[in-house]
Parts: C-alpha cells; structure tokens; sequence
C-alpha cells in the first residue's frame, strides 16, 4: 500500500511539474505588466457569459451519460449524476484522467450501480468524443489548410513528430502493438501465474464491461445521446467564442479563428496534464500569432480563458462534494 501511495503521488508530482515547465516556458518572455493591463481593461461580462455556458455543457455531459446508464437497466438520480460529473472535473484537476475512476465511484457508491458498467460507458463516451474531435480537426484541415501548415512551420518541432509518426504508421502500429500486448499478457498470466480466484474476477470484470459496451450500442435512444454529444461540442466551442469579446484586440475575429483554435486548444487538454495547464496556453497562444495578435495580448487572452474555466470547475467541484452527501442523506436511493 505505501509503495502504492509513493508511486501515485510521483505519477501527480510528475504530471505536475510538467505543466508547471510548459507554463513557464509559455509566459517566461511575456510581459506580466501588459498581460495584467489587458485583464484590468477586459469585459468581464463575456468571460461570466463563458462560464455560464460551461455549466450547462457539463449538465448536458450529465444528461448524455445519464442516456446510456439507462440502456443498462439502472435509473440513478440526475442530481447524482450531475454531481459525479462535477466531481470528475475537478478529479482531473488534481490527477489527469482520475475523473473518469472518480464519477463511476460516485454513482456505484450512491447509486448501487456496478463500476465496471459504467466504464463501458465512459470508454463509449470517449470514443464518441474522439470521433468528434476528428471530425472538426478533418473540418479545419479542409477550410484552413494554409493555417494548420502556418502552425506547423512555427512550430517544427511537432511537425517533425507528427510526420515520424505517420509516416511510420505509427497510430496503427501502437494500436495493433498494444492489444496484442494486453491479450498476450492476460492469457499467460491467467494460464500460468495467477493464484485460485483472481483469475475469476478478471473474467467477471472483462464480461461486465462488455455486457455494459454491448448493450450501449444496442440503446434505443440513440438520438437524444448524439443530440447532447452536439450540445455539448456546440457549447464547449461557444464558451471560447464569447471570449473572444472579453478583449478588444480579439473582439474581430471570426467564428472560423475560434474553431481552429477550439480544434487545437482540445489537443492541449487531451494532453496528460492537469487541466491542460501549459498545453492549452501553448496551443492557444499559437493560434492567435498565427492570426496577427501580439505575443502578450494572445497570452493574455490564454490566461484568463483558461482561468475562467479552471474556477468554475473549482467552485463546482467542491459545491459537488458538499452537496451529494446531503442531497443523499434527505433523499432515499430508487431501486
């Protein structure tokens, strides 16, 4: 258990400094006094507007995951539900990608549903949200081409790996690699190593999980799940675009800027790190340059968006866990 602890807590000590050195690296030749002129002068209406609009994606997020545990014969409370998805960001806050562990824990303690089921559905729910991503980065590779490659030439460094990458096959190659390893490993550690029981419990969990996946695909509602996947995407996009109008230098920009640096800027959060700290600024900042905003300007814009959002995950996070243990001791749990 200690040599469990000592490594978690250097996995979040790593994924931490990590973040801490792209931040730095983002602002270290940033001008703080001009950045802080441009926070002072800003319309902070816009960036409220922002952060009420985040709100309702994360219920929406709630709405949708609340659609396919449904497909699975259980019937939690949306209170709960949106509870867990509160819980979950700022879950991933502390530690990258605990969320996901974190908002299953929620409803199985709160709501009796089975862990492992509700996996399936936040493996779907990725998936989904991948797919999405893709979609609108094919959209942007398409109508602003010339702008994808002006960012690859400002940035060299991930246009060499991206061109390694594909041109070794590498996606393919890592997938087929990795589910090789994971089928190879279990079948010999099932076979041979594991002692009386556990290997039982592998087969109960690997037959839940895919219980959970096949009766996803099968739901019937399948409308009102793609319908809040849109909602969502739609959202996430507008709480950057009203940004835009907080500053004066970016109150021009067009919808199409936002979508390109939407686009990128969901590759700074997909990175390992929490909240995207670094990456998002990185990726952002990047964007606007591409788009003439000045150096300061952009990280301003940068800090304060990502700020905005950071707080509210915050402040609904910690509203989340105050609230669920009450809201479950008034209310008796459905069966």
């Amino acid at each position: 258990m200690a040599n469990k602890r000592t490594v978690d807590t250097i996995k979040v000590m790593s994924f931490a400094t990590l973040g801490a050195i792209l931040f730095w690296y983002v602002y270290k030749e940033q001008n703080f006094n001009t950045i802080w002129n441009q926070m002072h002068n800003l319309n902070w209406w816009w960036v409220v507007l922002g952060m009420t609009i985040s709100i309702f994606s994360h219920i929406s997020r709630a709405v949708r995951w609340q659609i396919l545990i449904h497909q699975l014969g259980y019937k939690p409370r949306l209170a709960n539900t949106i509870f867990a998805v509160f819980i979950m960001y700022i879950s991933n806050l502390a530690i990258p990608r605990m969320g996901e562990v974190a908002r299953c824990g929620v409803l199985k303690r709160y709501e009796k549903v089975p862990f492992t089921q509700l996996l399936g559905t936040v493996f779907l729910e990725r998936m989904v949200d991948m797919l999405v991503l893709l979609f609108l980065t094919a959209i942007v590779l398409v109508t602003q081409f010339s702008t994808f490659v002006t960012f690859l030439d400002m940035n060299p460094a991930i246009r060499q790996r991206l061109t390694s990458f594909l041109n070794g096959h590498g996606l393919l190659i890592s997938g087929i690699g990795i589910f090789t390893l994971l089928v190879v490993a279990y079948y010999a550690l099932k076979n041979k190593y594991l002692p009386w029981g556990l290997s039982d419990r592998i087969d109960n969990i690997a037959s839940n999980f895919g219980h959970g996946l096949q009766t996803i695909l099968k739901m019937p509602h399948k409308f009102w799940f793609f319908a809040h996947t849109i909602i969502i995407w739609v959202l996430y996009y507008s709480m950057l675009y009203v940004g835009f109008f907080a500053f004066d230098f970016s109150s021009n920009l067009s919808m199409n800027v936002a979508l390109v640096m939407f686009v990128f800027g969901s590759y700074g959060m997909v990175a390992p790190i929490q909240g995207g700290i670094g990456a998002w600024h990185f990726m952002v900042i990047q964007t606007l340059l591409m788009y003439q905003i000045s150096p300061a300007n952009a990280a301003a814009f940068a800090f304060v968006v990502h700020a905005a959002m950071t707080f509210i995950l915050l402040i609904l996070g910690v509203l989340a866990i105050i609230a669920i243990p009450i809201y479950n001791r008034r209310t008796s749990p459905q069966t």
